[in-house]
């Protein structure tokens, strides 16, 4: 206390005392605790906490790769194999196809002597199958030539 406060203090009537002097020190609590402790538990919590921050990141990041090749390497198979059926379906009955007008034979290849069904060489070509019936109308023709 200094010592104008002194006199103040041990004149007041509701202090607890009346024998200050100079230099006490009043209503003042000192509280010493070590903290050094506290804070290396604290900054060692810190860095485990950002090594698991660290490892689940690196985790998302590399699973984030891999979805990323695999659907990329899904793509280029998809890619490839619609080129693929495109490629095929084009050249299966592409270009001319020589038919004969009267029986719808078509020519199997160059020579002149190999005449086959339609429906045999599309079938030779294509994954088709057919099916035989009669339209109304040769029916109808059939039967008039029939008698």
């Amino acid at each position: 206390m200094r010592e104008e406060c002194v006199s103040f203090h041990n004149a007041h009537p509701e202090t607890p005392r009346s024998d200050w002097r100079v230099g006490d020190v009043r209503g003042v609590l000192e509280v010493a605790l070590p903290i050094d402790r506290q804070t290396e538990q604290a900054g060692e919590m810190l860095r485990s906490t950002f090594a698991l921050l660290a490892g689940v990141i690196a985790l998302a990041l590399v699973a984030v790769g891999i979805t990323t090749r695999s659907l990329r390497r899904h793509a280029d198979e998809k890619y490839r194999l619609e080129s693929q059926l495109t490629e095929a379906l084009t050249h299966a009955l592409s270009g001319f196809i020589p038919i004969c007008a009267w029986c719808r034979k078509v020519r199997k290849d160059e020579s002149e002597s190999d005449w086959i069904q339609i429906e045999s060489y599309i079938g030779q070509r294509t994954e088709a199958q057919f099916s035989h019936g009669i339209c109304p109308e040769c029916a109808r023709e059939q039967s008039r030539l029939r008698g």
